[in-house]
């Protein structure tokens, strides 16, 4: 293996305000651990800190809290950004982190910047700090339909971006064309890490389902109800099916603070006592153990969102992994592959004809289990070891252009 530190004299440092636990950063973060090239994460938290967010000491990762809490809206969201952009404090704590990694003076940085706005952050550190640092931009597919203030952020910035890393190809020339003038781009699929620490249980799983008095469907990630996912139509889904059939059980996680929500998932562990968990935040191991149990696991776009993009999901690739049936409700790509073990459905696809789908796999059970048998196969074509060498390809061609230069 090659050792990455002496070819890359630099640091990176990822900024970011996405969950602490997301794993497309987390991966990240760790191919470049495990190939010794200096990392270290700085997140912005635009939300309220609860006792169980509890940050994986394994993980590099200083947090910076907000002045104000981001609670939904596009008013909240331009002033949770507002405060943090024209803040003394962030910016005096933002370069005392930066100097707390970077103790060598002179030493180069990358800025590996994973949100639009903090493109600012990195543009001013570039410009008015560390003159000879690097900015690499990481493009997440629902950047393509963003508007406002995040659209602006990529137009002011574009001048002081090195390299960008995208998640589908479907990006590429739409990237090109918002943010002309960057030539290193590389496509970083949202594949997960090869695990088969559960191997046995997923096969335990999926030969006894014909039998099973038990089926256990799982959601776990953003339930915010404000931004992409159909987080309520779920919860239709969820009530009705709990109501047809005595041996669904259904787990939800993840973090919200959103009243009527909570209100809802209140009332279903009232109604379905036993039958319906709302597990809260998770951390990785604890989204394993639950994904790895399921047979079917939801993804829905809110049809009305402006984020009906081609994407290529963390979860759906988990899902697949762990041997769990997608039921995916997106511009999904690999479409051709997925259909042979998802239940795949369009904008114009109802709730009632998920319910009705998913209900006739859970009375068939040769065919359930024909499908989680597939979903198991096809993930093999999926790993983020075949992908993860791009990061550090990039960053040796922005490192490279600017010595040419």
């Amino acid at each position: 293996m090659q050792n990455h530190s002496r070819l890359y004299p630099f640091h990176i440092i990822v900024l970011d305000n996405h969950p602490e636990n997301d794993q497309r950063i987390i991966r990240h973060i760790d191919f470049c651990k495990k190939n010794q090239i200096p990392i270290e994460r700085i997140r912005f938290n635009l939300h309220q800190k609860t006792p169980e967010m509890i940050i994986d000491k394994i993980k590099s990762n200083y947090s910076l809290q907000c002045p104000i809490i981001f609670k939904g809206g596009i008013f909240n969201y331009i002033l949770v950004y507002l405060s943090m952009l024209f803040s003394p404090w962030i910016w005096y704590k933002l370069i005392k982190l930066i100097r707390k990694i970077v103790q060598k003076k002179g030493e180069r940085i990358i800025f590996h910047v994973h949100d639009p706005f903090l493109l600012i952050f990195g543009a001013v550190l570039k410009i008015f700090k560390y003159k000879n640092s690097f900015i690499v931009y990481d493009r997440h597919e629902y950047y393509e339909e963003m508007k406002g203030i995040g659209k602006y952020c990529e137009k002011f910035t574009r001048f002081f971006i090195d390299g960008i890393v995208l998640v589908t190809d479907n990006q590429i020339h739409s990237t090109k064309t918002h943010i002309p003038g960057v030539n290193h781009i590389v496509v970083v699929p949202n594949y997960p890490n090869i695990d088969n620490r559960f191997a046995d249980r997923i096969h335990e799983k999926i030969s006894t389902v014909l039998h099973s008095d038990r089926i256990n469907i799982t959601y776990i990630g953003s339930l915010s109800t404000k931004v992409d996912r159909d987080i309520n139509g779920m919860m239709d889904i969820c009530l009705a099916l709990l109501k047809k059939f005595p041996e669904v059980y259904v787990t939800i996680g993840g973090s919200t603070s959103e009243k009527d929500l909570l209100e809802r998932f209140d009332i279903l562990k009232t109604m379905y006592s036993g039958r319906f968990f709302y597990a809260g935040y998770l951390n990785r191991n604890e989204v394993i153990h639950f994904t790895s149990d399921a047979h079917f696991g939801f993804f829905l776009i809110d049809v009305n969102s402006p984020y009906w993009v081609s994407c290529s999901p963390n979860k759906i690739f988990d899902y697949l992994l762990y041997g769990v049936v997608p039921i995916i409700r997106a511009n999904i790509e690999e479409r051709e592959n997925l259909k042979q073990c998802s239940l795949l459905y369009d904008q114009i696809d109802s709730k009632e004809k998920i319910i009705q789908d998913i209900g006739y796999f859970i009375e068939n059970r040769e065919q359930l289990q024909k499908f989680m048998k597939e979903a198991k196969k096809l993930s093999q074509l999926y790993s983020f070891e075949s992908v993860e060498e791009r990061y550090s390809l990039l960053y040796q061609k922005v490192i490279s252009s600017r010595k040419e230069n």
